[in-house]
């Protein structure tokens, strides 16, 4: 398949996906992150103590917030990510306080919440477990972003076999998402259907 191929692919695959999205109701969307916070907390996910690394949601997202609060309750140091809009890239920062999480957000370009300046970076090669969004996943660990590669990026500057978990709506696992060469795959999606091992990576929750 061609490089044009695959993106109209992409941009038929996004519309499709983000129309769909506007069926989910109010229950789901209160209902995930209790759902996948009580799958985490049996997973041995939970027992690990290394630094985490999510993403602040934003109206269409899933609530990750509530989450990440938990994981930082129970001591993990917890990072969210500040986009370099001029070179279009990602860096790691860590919030040094969730319950003043106003103090340490800003709303910046497309009302992407995102850390301040001065909160302090973690190196990527240190996480040991990401949360990352996406507009369409497969079970195969396949990803679909918004269009940017922001997140390709991103994820290509994360340490092999870190667990990354693809948090998303069941209406946007679909049965293939198109790839390219630069595409990155998580290892496992959470959706209010529950939480699945990707098959390519042969990764068990």
């Amino acid at each position: 398949m061609t490089q044009d191929r695959v993106e109209f692919e992409k941009r038929e695959m996004r519309a499709r996906v983000r129309a769909s999205l506007g069926g989910i109701s109010p229950d789901v969307r209160r209902a995930w992150p209790e759902l996948t916070l009580a799958w985490l907390r049996t997973s041995e996910l939970w027992e690990a103590k290394g630094p985490v690394i999510g993403f602040l949601p934003d109206g269409t997202e899933p609530d990750v917030e509530p989450v990440l609060r938990a994981l930082a309750a129970a001591g993990r140091m917890v990072a969210v990510p500040r986009i370099g809009w001029e070179t279009r890239a990602m860096s790691a920062r860590v919030i040094p306080g969730w319950d003043e999480l106003g103090r340490w957000v800003e709303t910046r370009r497309h009302g992407v919440r995102e850390p301040v300046e001065g909160c302090p970076t973690l190196e990527l090669a240190d996480a040991e477990l990401l949360i990352v969004p996406g507009v369409a996943f497969d079970r195969s660990g396949g990803r679909l972003g918004r269009g940017g590669g922001f997140y390709d990026r991103f994820l290509a500057r994360v340490a092999p076999g870190v667990p990354t978990i693809g948090a998303c709506y069941a209406a946007q696992v679909v049965d293939r998402v198109p790839e390219g060469e630069l595409d990155r795959p998580v290892t496992m999606l959470a959706s209010e259907d529950g939480c699945v091992a990707c098959a390519r990576t042969g990764d068990t929750p």
